[in-house]
């Protein structure tokens, strides 16, 4: 959303988009740090990008949820700030709460966070993370050893808010939102599919395996709610 956006550092932007067949078709990269120009390659928090692949396509996946699902937009919790205060967790990006219950479809146009927590919440966290690593190779090694150390709920808001402590490529993120395209089949992205030497003999083809993560309904549904995401009044 515009309000993540703004918390990047320096103006530092990464992007990719692969075909259905895992190519990897196009990159952008903006701005330098450390010597680094390649951002479409540098891992990065994902924010609520995240939250359709660790969130909504599990819990749907699984029959815990629907499209029209309703969820309390209301705080998951009270944690404590900076000052030891007492204060509403999680916070939405305009700074309330409905108290009413919100259809899923609508709370991701919308990206609400409390209702992505309260999904994950009925999904479970190693649900979620087992999903990602099963699905994507996505082993979230940090998360998990939180999981263990501090519970389930220490990890919410890196699953449901897309705060990852060691974040993830726009590429990766790119190969992972085309399950939705692709009836629900992953294919690793690949920026080279192969390579021939001056006789035209190969010495290197990608070996670009489709791999069903999700069912095709599962697909279907999720690429309705992510069009309203990208329709007039979605986020």
């Amino acid at each position: 959303s515009r309000e993540e956006s703004e918390l990047a550092e320096d103006s530092l932007f990464g992007g990719a988009v692969t075909n259905l067949s895992g190519g990897v078709t196009a990159v952008y990269s903006s701005g330098e740090k450390n010597g680094l120009t390649n951002f479409a390659l540098a891992k990065s928090q994902p924010y609520s990008a995240l939250k359709p692949l660790s969130v909504y396509t599990p819990a749907l996946e699984k029959g815990i949820i629907n499209w029209a699902t309703p969820i309390i937009d209301s705080p998951f919790k009270q944690i404590k700030d900076e000052k030891g205060v007492l204060t509403d967790w999680p916070t939405n990006s305009n700074g309330k709460y409905t108290k009413q219950n919100i259809p899923i479809g609508d709370a991701l146009r919308d990206s609400v966070n409390t209702v992505s927590v309260r999904t994950l919440d009925k999904l479970g966290a190693k649900n979620s993370l087992d999903f990602l690593k099963n699905s994507f190779g996505l082993d979230l090694i940090d998360e998990r050893e939180k999981l263990k150390s501090s519970g389930e709920e220490e990890i919410y808001g890196n699953l449901a808010m897309g705060y990852l402590i060691k974040g993830v490529s726009p590429v990766d993120m790119a190969g992972y939102y085309s399950i939705f395209a692709n009836g629900g089949k992953y294919v690793k992205p690949c920026a080279v599919n192969s390579i021939t030497d001056s006789n035209n003999k190969s010495v290197y083809l990608a070996k670009l395996e489709q791999k069903q993560v999700i069912s095709e309904q599962t697909a279907y549904i999720m690429n309705r709610m992510l069009n309203a995401v990208v329709t007039r009044g979605g986020t």
